[in-house]
């Protein structure tokens, strides 16, 4: 067993063109810094669709291009939808899918969500199925109940052998600047690991769980070096390139 470290900067509906073309410089320049430390960690810039073309034109070995939305339609008489093949051919090999913000600002449920993983393995992305719980849910004590219910379904279209990646990211702790306790996160991914290993047996170890949730430079190194925490999903954190590269070396020392 070998799971990569992952380190994955959405930038969600940021930055302007000029912040943005500022931004991917520093991070490309930081990563290629670190490009002898990287064996295992791979880093990845998650940006709105209009930059794919410009940023995926000059491929930079060091950092891949994922996509934070794909439509499960096939190639037509959709518009507005962008579908995974038209991604893949203009850059993107990861995609994210199902997360909070698109089921709750946009009502994509588990079945879209798991219509959408298909879609992506089926083009050549690798899929980022993203899961959590409300405040409300934490509180209420479902929240293994909650996640065990968007994995398996939101993975009920993939199979045993195919290659994801599961990002944990509670509701409450995104762009909050609350953090989930360590023993918190701990708890809940090595639940998915269990949950993981009952729907795809061997292949389960193979699978990284990433964790998303006001992730900082101060607070990464803590998170990553839990066993079953195989990375970070970075949101406002990535719109800064000294921030997110110091989540990388926490990525790095973490191995």
């Amino acid at each position: 067993m070998s799971r990569p470290t992952i380190i994955a900067g959405n930038w969600k509906h940021n930055p302007d063109r000029s912040t943005g073309e500022s931004l991917w410089r520093e991070v490309v320049d930081g990563v290629e810094k670190r490009k002898s430390q990287l064996e295992k960690v791979r880093v990845l810039v998650i940006p709105p669709l209009p930059w794919l073309g410009l940023l995926g034109s000059t491929p930079v070995s060091q950092v891949e291009l994922g996509v934070q939305h794909i439509s499960d339609c096939p190639e037509g008489a959709f518009t507005g939808e962008v579908g995974p093949a038209l991604a893949h051919q203009f850059g993107a090999r990861w995609c994210l899918v199902g997360h909070s913000e698109r089921r709750t600002l946009f009502g994509e449920s588990d079945a879209h969500v798991a219509k959408r993983m298909r879609a992506a393995l089926d083009h050549d992305l690798k899929p980022a199925l993203c899961i959590g719980e409300t405040l409300e849910e934490r509180e209420a004590g479902l929240t293994q109940e909650v996640v065990a219910r968007q994995l398996e379904e939101g993975a009920s279209l993939c199979q045993e052998t195919e290659s994801i990646v599961v990002a944990y990211e509670p509701v409450w702790a995104i762009g909050t600047g609350v953090t989930a306790a360590v023993e918190q996160v701990e708890e809940v991914h090595g639940f998915l690991r269990e949950t993981l290993r009952e729907k795809w047996r061997e292949g389960a170890d193979e699978i990284p769980l990433l964790y998303g949730g006001s992730v900082k430079a101060d607070n990464a190194g803590d998170l990553l070096g839990l066993d079953d925490v195989d990375g970070a999903l970075v949101g406002g954190a990535s719109l800064n390139a000294a921030s997110f590269l110091g989540i990388v070396d926490a990525g790095i020392f973490a191995l």
